[in-house]
């Protein structure tokens, strides 16, 4: 099973990332654009795992969520990956980051790791994944679009942690929420 560990995001906020997507299309960004219901937080990719680590996984989940109340996430900027070059991903994401967010995802790495999952290479970074870039020959005018897009100020409350499944099909992925945990009231 392909697994990742996920904050999911309220309706009116991937309403909001919709409307920003539209607005990139209109302005000539070509991406396969994240569908609305697919939008969320990574906390940890956790690849290919079989069945049996299910259990494990979600004490894992319980662990990280018992030690962090529910928080919150301002999302106020686009971006893009790589910092430079040619423009792989197009993201929405804080201005600042939050140490709540870094906590839990520190948690989860931890803990992942006591139960034999690789810790992740590179540093954590807090963003919402709407579009991935096969490729771009703008020479910088695509990036220059989507900084200037102005996303404006939401508010995400980060009330449970969920891990999901990934299934891969023709038409993109599809995204099974396998459980939920709360974060400590």
């Amino acid at each position: 099973m392909r697994l990742f560990i996920a904050i999911p995001l309220d309706t009116d906020i991937k309403q909001r990332l919709k409307e920003l997507q539209d607005r990139l299309i209109r302005a000539g960004v070509r991406a396969s654009w994240t569908k609305p219901d697919q939008f969320h937080l990574t906390l940890k990719f956790l690849g290919e795992q079989p069945e049996s680590q299910i259990e494990s996984i979600r004490n894992v989940l319980l662990r990280a969520a018992g030690t962090t109340p529910a928080f919150t996430i301002r999302l106020e900027r686009t971006g893009c990956f790589p910092d430079s070059g040619s423009v792989r991903v197009v993201w929405v994401g804080p201005n600042e980051r939050s140490q709540s967010l870094l906590c839990v995802a520190q948690d989860i790495e931890t803990f992942s790791s006591e139960i034999g999952i690789a810790k992740e290479k590179r540093t954590f970074s807090e963003h919402f994944t709407i579009g991935r870039v096969k490729m771009d020959s703008s020479h910088g005018k695509l990036r220059e679009l989507v900084l200037a897009e102005a996303f404006g100020l939401c508010v995400q409350k980060v009330k449970e942690l969920v891990l999901y499944q990934s299934v891969l099909k023709p038409s993109g992925a599809e995204y099974n929420v396998i459980t939920r945990q709360p974060l400590n009231p």
